[in-house]
């Protein structure tokens, strides 16, 4: 009996045994699947996190390229418009394209064929160009396309270079006077080769951009540039077309594509144009599948591989939110640019924001009359002097003589930080300024910032009145420019006995009180310090005719704070 007890007893163990194996197997088992689910998530996620910056860095390129381009026409057209106003002929506005031609090449890294228009009634080229005898400017998509968008830069249609083989596109802006326009044509070598240079990354089916009607302005594929996916490409091609246009309107930047075993990547760029990026699945997240068939061969390393690879993976993903934060970092350096013709009195708003609009009040004429009237409009009351003397424009010629351009830093009517800049953009033979531009940066977090930490190392924090490093570097500065005063050195009377009677919360009151006073009594322009502990100092600078104090009529009555003076002066 005791034998057949033993046994079931190990029966019983052995059953235990069994069962506690197969939970702890199932424990581990789950928690194995569990943490590869976490980390293949994570991992597909880094990773299309990566392709999503990929996208959103070839579109914001695609913007910057097309951009400097478009400020080129922007500002030749303005540059005309006034050469236009001051009674320039056809041959004087041509000649002024010629003498920018050099110019807008080092604008867009002569990827340019010059600057062309209609004008008046006549074709100007500024590269020479001569169209035959029945060539009509008017009829061209650059003059079309300018027309139907009534004065706004207008990015034209890509076009196939038959010539050379490449995709060229034209930049166009309509004149006020609603007959004449300018017009660049720019090459997209730049785009094609980003393009290509994403197409070599391994996974990466096709790269291209297209515009708002469907056709690939470049591709990954050079044959497949110029063509009009949406007119006269297959079933696929239209699928994925209207599939990228769709993605590109959300947050989410990215889904599957039409054939299904592939990842879609697009971003808008400039309104109706499209970045896409087509990548082969299978090859972007396959690596993921074979790490899965790892972690189910050797279980008892799982945990071991995913904690080296979770941190890898962590760090990834920290570079991929760096990554993202920087591409996505948009910071026009200027909030608003206006160009002013310093001949006619003109100027033309460049890039305006609500304060320009409301100190231009829809008037872009007389600079010279309403310039300093202006800057007084923008800035606070501390800075409205100053930035009116730097605002006038009788003192440009000899400010800007020698140098491209002048700022000055101001406080606005908003209570903003702002930096206004005059910049030189051509001079006449004499060298004096024809045109400037005006710009406005804003600086308000820097300067808060440097005011902020200059205030905790020039004040005393008890009594908030400058402290004695910076009370001695002022009378010192103002001594060695041979300024001539008083000075003062006063403590309070019995301080120790307050201390000792009333404890050191009362002391404190007692120095902010006589802080206080000291303020009230004493001028803006007398430096006023705390030497330490119940000590203080002042320095009265000598009154001149007609100087204001900013307290009582004599620097004695600081006396009346509870403190002795051993020093007192009293004006002439």
């Amino acid at each position: 009996m005791m034998q057949n007890q033993r046994s079931r007893d190990r029966q019983w163990y052995r059953h235990r045994r069994a069962v506690v194996s197969v939970l702890i197997l199932s424990v581990v088992s789950v928690i194995i699947v569990a943490l590869f689910r976490n980390m293949y998530d994570s991992a597909e996620q880094n990773i299309l996190n990566i392709w999503e910056n990929n996208v959103i860095q070839l579109a914001k390129s695609t913007e910057y390229y097309l951009a400097r381009p478009a400020d080129a026409i922007e500002f030749s057209a303005a540059h005309v418009e006034n050469l236009i106003a001051e009674g320039k002929t056809n041959q004087e506005i041509g000649e002024y394209l010629v003498r920018e031609m050099d110019n807008y090449a080092t604008l867009v890294e002569n990827n340019y064929t010059g600057v062309y228009g209609y004008c008046r009634g006549d074709y100007l080229d500024a590269s020479g160009w001569a169209p035959d005898a029945d060539y009509d400017p008017t009829l061209r998509p650059w003059y079309v396309a300018a027309k139907e968008n009534a004065g706004r830069v207008t990015l034209v249609s890509p076009f196939l270079n038959l010539q050379t083989g490449d995709m060229m596109m034209s930049i166009s802006k309509l004149l006020s006077d609603g007959e004449s326009v300018l017009s660049m044509d720019i090459y997209m070598d730049s785009l094609q080769k980003t393009v290509d240079d994403l197409a070599q990354e391994e996974g990466v089916r096709a790269a291209f951009i297209m515009d708002g009607e469907g056709r690939m302005v470049v591709h990954s594929e050079r044959d497949q540039a110029g063509r009009n996916y949406l007119k006269d490409g297959d079933d696929y091609q239209k699928a994925m077309v209207e599939r990228a246009r769709a993605i590109a309107g959300r947050k989410n930047y990215y889904e599957v594509g039409p054939a299904g075993d592939e990842i879609i990547f697009a971003e808008r760029i400039s309104g109706a144009w499209c970045a896409v990026l087509i990548l082969n699945e299978a090859n972007l997240l396959g690596s993921i599948w074979h790490l899965n068939l790892i972690l189910i061969l050797f279980l008892a390393m799982a945990i071991l591989v995913w904690f080296g690879i979770s941190r890898r993976i962590d760090r990834k993903y920290r570079e991929a939110e760096q990554l993202s934060r920087e591409v996505n970092a948009v910071a026009d350096i200027y909030e608003a640019m206006t160009l002013v013709d310093l001949n006619t009195n003109r100027m033309t708003v460049l890039r305006g924001n609500d304060e320009l609009e409301r100190v231009l009040e829809g008037d872009l004429t007389d600079y010279s009359g309403r310039a300093i009237r202006m800057a007084g409009q923008m800035a606070a009351d501390e800075s409205r002097d100053m930035l009116m003397q730097f605002m006038d424009p009788a003192t440009y010629e000899e400010r800007l003589s020698g140098t491209h351009s002048v700022s000055y830093d101001f406080l606005s009517s908003g209570g903003r930080w702002l930096r206004v800049q005059l910049i030189v953009v051509d001079r006449d033979d004499r060298g004096k300024p024809k045109h400037i531009i005006w710009a406005i940066e804003s600086i308000d977090r820097e300067r808060r910032q440097q005011e902020h930490l200059r205030e905790l190392a020039e004040t005393d924090a008890l009594s908030r009145l400058n402290n004695r490093r910076s009370g001695e570097s002022r009378i010192r500065a103002m001594l060695a420019s041979g300024t001539k005063g008083m000075f003062i050195l006063l403590d309070i009377d019995s301080f120790k006995q307050i201390n000792d009677h009333f404890g050191h919360v009362v002391g404190d009151l007692v120095i902010t009180a006589v802080a206080d006073a000291l303020r009230r009594t004493f001028r803006d322009s007398d430096v006023v310090f705390r030497l330490g502990g119940d000590e203080f100092a002042v320095f009265a600078p000598a009154w001149r005719t007609g100087t204001q104090r900013g307290g009582s009529s004599s620097a004695c009555t600081a006396r009346s704070a509870a403190s002795t003076s051993r020093s007192c002066w009293a004006p002439p």
